[in-house]
């Protein structure tokens, strides 16, 4: 293979390598041992775009231990790999949203237990969901379709062990209740 380096004593060959083209054509960037075509142990820096073509793929990863990649100039703002299956955007160094392994996201929390589980930030606090459908209004739709012949839903009002819900549901299409 072909290797490239320095030495600090001439007589003595590379005593640090830093590339190096194997006979199969693989190129190792701080590595002597790529194992793919471009193979690089260290920084790397793209000035402009990293294109993929013909089906091919762009995999990240990091032996770092938060698994966090940051945008340049703006280290708390980011993508995270937390857990196994699982995926977090990061603002302000916070998480604000989460993705987890049965696909449901989590704003607001790190713990998911609905499709989509909005969470505040505490009592007392001036928080609140807006479901805005613009102009021409909208509905929230509800609905409860795992039992046969019945359809409906609730808005639960809560605090600590006290709730209040708006129910309304209706069987076989015909009745209709409040």
């Amino acid at each position: 293979f072909l290797q490239f380096g320095t030495s600090n004593n001439y007589g003595s060959g590379i005593t640090n390598t830093a590339m190096v083209i194997t006979p199969v054509g693989n190129v190792g960037i701080g590595t002597t041992a790529p194992a793919y075509f471009v193979d690089v142990n260290g920084s790397l820096r793209a000035v402009g775009s990293i294109t993929v073509t013909g089906g091919g793929s762009v995999v990240i990863a990091s032996s770092l231990e938060s698994n966090r990649y940051d945008f340049t100039g703006d280290y708390g703002t980011g993508l995270q790999h937390p857990a196994t299956d699982v995926l977090a955007l990061h603002t302000s160094s916070t998480e604000q949203v989460r993705i987890n392994a049965s696909g449901y996201v989590g704003i607001g929390t790190t713990a998911p237990s609905y499709q989509t589980h909005l969470k505040g930030a505490g009592q007392g606090e001036s928080t609140g969901y807006l479901l805005d459908a613009g102009a021409t209004g909208g509905t929230l739709f509800l609905d409860d379709s795992t039992e046969t012949g019945y359809h409906g839903g609730a808005i639960v009002f809560g605090a600590g062990d006290k709730f209040a819900a708006i129910k309304g549901n209706f069987q076989d299409s015909t009745n209709y209740g409040l």
